[in-house]
């Protein structure tokens, strides 16, 4: 028996022969086993045993397949494209900030092409596909540069 433990002793006459006694107990005060009754019923209550099947069998190999594949896909990335190497490692800190002042230097200069082929592309769109509102401005200036040859009777 372990230290503190409450203990509780329920005793039955198995002869009925008419002498209603009812049970006997240790501790006498039916208070306290009352309370010890209720305390062994909410405990039971909260260990209840899972019951383990098949379904639970499979689903736990299932997790384990899950996680092994997803740890398989994080490996294969992290070979495939790997995101430090070991040669930083032994760089001191003014080497770090130098490196990370040419790969500034590089985004920036990508974005810098980036937005350049962004507004050429804009200006071709313009020039490929003209508003409707921009031909009819540009009109009278066509008009100029048309000019009606009369001895043949078309405009040239």
């Amino acid at each position: 028996m372990k230290a503190g433990a409450t203990a509780c002793l329920i005793v039955y006459d198995g002869d009925d022969g008419g002498n209603n006694t009812g049970p006997m107990t240790w501790p006498e005060d039916h208070t306290m086993v009352n309370s010890m009754l209720q305390e062994y019923v909410h405990q039971k209550i909260e260990n209840t045993p899972k019951i383990f099947d098949v379904n639970d069998y499979f689903e736990i190999k299932k997790a384990k397949v899950k996680a092994e594949i997803i740890k398989a896909h994080k490996d294969i990335i992290d070979i495939k494209y790997p995101t430090w190497h070991q040669d930083l490692v032994n760089m001191e800190a003014s080497q770090l900030r130098d490196l990370s002042a040419v790969i500034d230097a590089k985004i920036q200069a990508c974005n810098h092409k980036i937005n350049m082929f962004k507004s050429e592309m804009v200006n071709e769109n313009v020039v490929l596909n003209p508003s409707p509102l921009s031909v009819i401005y540009s009109i009278p200036q066509m008009q100029q540069h048309i000019n009606y040859n009369s001895e043949i009777g078309r405009y040239d």
